[in-house]
């Protein structure tokens, strides 16, 4: 049984040159579009100290997605520092 890969593949021999075209330029999009690492992530990475990177825009999403939660109360940090006064 092929794999989905292999079975693209097998398509896309059978594309005129520009659906060809078409198919490398989607691609290219689709590469751009991941982000990479910096040089630092990148060192770490062939260091071994780290297996991978997390792609930013999906922390930038739970970022822009996050509600806090309402506390009643006094603000901790006022605490604090009123009580080193």
């Amino acid at each position: 049984m092929a794999t989905t890969v292999e079975q693209v593949l097998r398509q896309i021999e059978t594309l005129t040159d520009e659906e060809r075209r078409r198919v490398r330029d989607a691609l290219d999009k689709l590469v751009a579009a991941e982000p990479q690492p910096t040089p630092a992530q990148r060192r770490m990475l062939e260091a071994g100290l780290i297996r991978n990177v997390a792609d930013p825009r999906k922390r930038a999403a739970f970022f822009r997605n996050h509600r806090p939660i309402k506390l009643e109360g006094e603000i901790i940090s006022e605490r604090i520092l009123a009580e080193r006064r």
